[in-house]
């Protein structure tokens, strides 16, 4: 009879604690064991083929970002029907770092991204989960949510997509589901070179680039009515420019300063033979102009400065691509030119403009 009635309790007990566990009971395929809760374990995904050689795509150098921090908000308790995600309320100001991992197996291509604290869905399958990540490190207030950067040229501001999904879909975790950046900024690469040699004894040495009065801070506000069409990769839904204010300086000292003098067989497809004199990241600019005051000095003379405009209106100065601005040294006047661009990662001793690391471009 005891033996029944410890049978009996044992029975009750363990289909309790199947009905406690609701969809939890399903093991997660990926990523490290999170028990009887479902854990989010997101990917980030590169681009796809369709990119063009002046844009940067969604983090299209995504091994450089490996063990980098990403940043995220998350929302709990929001509906979704039929794709629609419907979103009201305050997230909070709590922010969830993610540290950029290895590949996955299932999608060439792509990264794990573990999450810090440990994330898991809400256990009522009824319930979603939403999460959206940035780069670099921002201001977070829950209320719109908005974000918000105050940057110095170097750093590369980035926002995801929404990612939806409750313990049951797993919406969150991939090989189905990634996050994917957009760019917020544009950025310009400098190129140095003299007409002859006669204007390279001229000019002697460039000594920095101003690019005067850009915005230095970009405020991101999510004001969308709180309704999202939410895809399993897309960055749609992000809307594709800051707010920018506070106008300051940046100022790009080249790592080297030599204007070189181009030889018979130099011309655009190789940069005039000249090296890249350094890259600075700044508000996309669809008219006016932008102001460059350009600091050279020839030997055994005092700095000269330059004023030279660029023709933002023309030149197509658009977030998440990147321009060449060529300085042509003539004798008594710096003629400018612009070309497309593959939006460019340098190491070493230059600058990672795309991660922000950089020593050669600095706010003043």
């Amino acid at each position: 009879m005891k033996y029944w009635m410890f049978f009996l309790q044992f029975a009750i007990a363990g289909v309790a604690t199947g009905l406690l566990a609701g969809c939890n009971k399903e093991p997660l395929e990926a990523g490290p064991d999170a028990g009887e809760r479902v854990e989010i374990v997101s990917g980030i995904a590169l681009p796809s083929p369709s990119v063009t050689a002046d844009t940067k795509a969604p983090v299209s150098h995504i091994d450089d970002l490996q063990g980098k921090t990403l940043y995220f908000m998350r929302g709990d308790g929001y509906s979704l029907i039929q794709g629609v995600l419907y979103m009201s309320g305050s997230f909070g100001t709590q922010t969830i770092e993610a540290t950029v991992g290895d590949s996955y197996a299932e999608v060439q291509d792509s990264r794990w991204l573990r999450f810090s604290p440990t994330q898991h869905y809400d256990i009522d399958v009824n319930k979603n989960t939403v999460m959206r990540g940035w780069y670099p490190e921002a201001v977070f207030s829950g209320k719109s949510p908005s974000l918000e950067w105050t940057f110095d040229g170097t750093q590369d501001i980035m926002i995801s997509n929404w990612l939806a999904g409750n313990c049951s879909d797993k919406g969150i975790n991939p090989p189905n589901h990634n996050f994917e950046f957009r760019h917020m900024l544009a950025q310009l690469q400098f190129y140095a070179y003299a007409e002859d040699g006669t204007a390279a004894n001229q000019w002697g040495k460039l000594k920095s680039i101003v690019i005067q009065e850009q915005k230095s801070k970009c405020l991101f506000e999510d004001k969308n009515n709180n309704t999202y069409v939410i895809t399993s990769q897309s960055t749609e839904d992000i809307p594709s420019n800051c707010t920018f204010s506070v106008p300051r300086d940046f100022t790009l000292t080249p790592s080297y300063g030599e204007i070189t003098v181009p030889t018979i067989t130099d011309n655009e497809s190789n940069d005039y033979g000249a090296k890249m004199a350094g890259a600075v990241m700044i508000e996309p600019e669809q008219s006016g102009t932008i102001q460059l005051l350009i600091t050279t000095q020839a030997t055994g003379q005092p700095e000269v400065e330059t004023s030279v405009e660029i023709f933002a209106g023309q030149a197509d100065i658009e977030a998440g691509k990147a321009k060449k601005i060529y300085l042509k040294f003539l004798a008594g006047e710096v003629d400018v030119t612009l070309g497309a661009a593959a939006w460019t990662e340098i190491s070493g001793t230059d600058m990672d403009v795309d991660l922000g690391t950089g020593s050669s471009a600095s706010g003043n």
